[in-house]
């Protein structure tokens, strides 16, 4: 629903979610609209802030109305309107009912159970589709859950993402209508031949049905996660022991930049694997080894940057993820995680500010709100913790840190002894 704001007089009122108070203002004058700093009398147009509760901000606002605001407000002059009308009113966001959430990979990972490198490696394959973008961090709507949950599944009956990714290929040309076929891939299948469910019966891309079938075997052990030299893989999967050098000899330049993408991706996939089983060491070889044939890529740094924190090598995390952000100074995850390592190392005031800066750019990724309350807790500002984690409580009361922001919300507000 855009509409034309060509000289309304507009006021933002209250915190912004999608930018900051500055970026707005530019996009509604470029708009047309004349906007003032604060509210007054000629208004004709209020917009309310969403990063905090609605409730909360247009309470504070009637409230400081004064006797010229609220006749204009009560005749009918004055219009006021959410921030999100406001950003389909210019055509910047998707009119979606009921405004459902949007998560972070973080967040969908919490929701499934997998880490939020599986749901960064499903999305980079395609598997997942984004609602938003902000910088390179997505944001995926509620359907996006499903869709993760039949990746895991997928995962766990040993289907490779290749193997998921033919498959797709696959029943997609059976089944046009279909806009998601992998909805409907049957994880119990043999992973070379992935059939299509269709609510009665087991269909391949042929169309032929299968009424008996045999159960994939359980997700491969750490054991049988091939090795950095096997991850050049034939078409039926099978794994030859090759060296790099000799896998691109006698190829053409086009041939050599397709292998060594596909190598690339192979990588990913072990260091994924690798990461899920547990073995942090071995997935942190594959990633400097993608890094190594592919060239700088500030995904498979910022994995490898989260994978040498998790080991405790502090300062090789902390200088992958000043490279990321060197590359991308706008890589929302790798901020966070330079953050919370320096929280560790002790460095709060530097970590505090971090957190902050995530926040100007997209203050939707809910998740900082708890940990820089958490932090701030721990720096003594109480006042400052309690607004962040207030509004992670209002945005993600299903989380599993909601308990923990509850329990840092009782502290702060006991009284001292």
């Amino acid at each position: 629903m855009v509409q034309n704001i060509k000289d309304r007089k507009l006021c933002f009122c209250g915190k912004l979610a999608g930018m900051s108070r500055k970026e707005a203002e530019t996009l509604a004058r470029g708009a047309g609209a004349v906007v003032s700093p604060a509210p007054r009398g000629d208004l004709n147009l209020i917009v309310i802030g969403e990063a905090a509760p609605l409730g909360k901000t247009w309470g504070e606002l009637r409230d400081s109305f004064d006797e010229e605001l609220r006749d204009a407000f009560e005749s009918g002059r004055l219009e006021t309107i959410t921030e999100t009308t406001f950003w389909q009113w210019l055509g910047l966001h998707p009119e979606r009912e009921g405004a459902p959430p949007l998560y972070t990979p973080a967040a969908l990972a919490e929701l499934i159970g997998v880490t939020a490198s599986a749901i960064r490696y499903w999305y980079r394959l395609g598997f997942l589709k984004s609602e938003n973008r902000v910088g390179k961090l997505p944001y995926f709507a509620f359907e996006e859950i499903l869709a993760a949950k039949h990746l895991k599944a997928l995962s766990e009956a040993g289907s490779s993402p290749r193997q998921i990714a033919r498959a797709i290929e696959r029943l997609q040309k059976k089944f046009p209508h279909d806009e998601r076929v992998l909805l409907h891939m049957d994880p119990t299948s043999d992973p070379k031949r992935i059939l299509y469910a269709d609510g009665t019966s087991l269909l391949d891309s042929g169309g032929q049905s299968f009424f008996d079938f045999d159960r994939a075997g359980p997700a491969p052990s750490p054991d049988t996660i091939p090795r950095l030299d096997d991850a050049f893989l034939t078409g039926d999967e099978t794994a030859d022991t090759v060296s790099v050098p000799d896998a691109l000899s006698g190829l053409s330049c086009r041939e050599q930049d397709e292998t060594v993408r596909r190598k690339v991706v192979d990588l990913c996939q072990e260091a994924w694997q690798r990461e899920e089983a547990g073995d942090l060491e071995g997935a942190a070889a594959s990633c400097r080894a993608a890094l190594l044939l592919g060239g700088p890529d500030t995904d498979i740094s910022f994995q490898l940057a989260e994978l040498l924190a998790a080991l405790g090598q502090t300062q090789a995390a902390r200088e992958r993820y000043y490279a990321v952000l060197e590359a991308d100074g706008r890589h929302l995850e790798a901020m966070t995680g330079l953050a919370r390592l320096l929280d560790r190392l002790g460095e709060r005031p530097d970590a505090a500010e971090l957190y902050q800066a995530a926040l100007e750019i997209d203050p939707r990724y809910i998740e900082i709100h708890y940990h820089l309350g958490e932090l701030l807790v721990r720096m003594g500002e109480p006042a400052r913790a309690e607004e962040h984690l207030l509004l992670f409580k209002s945005a993600a009361p299903d989380s599993l840190l909601a308990e923990s922001a509850d329990l840092l919300l009782r502290r702060i507000n006991e009284p001292s002894r």
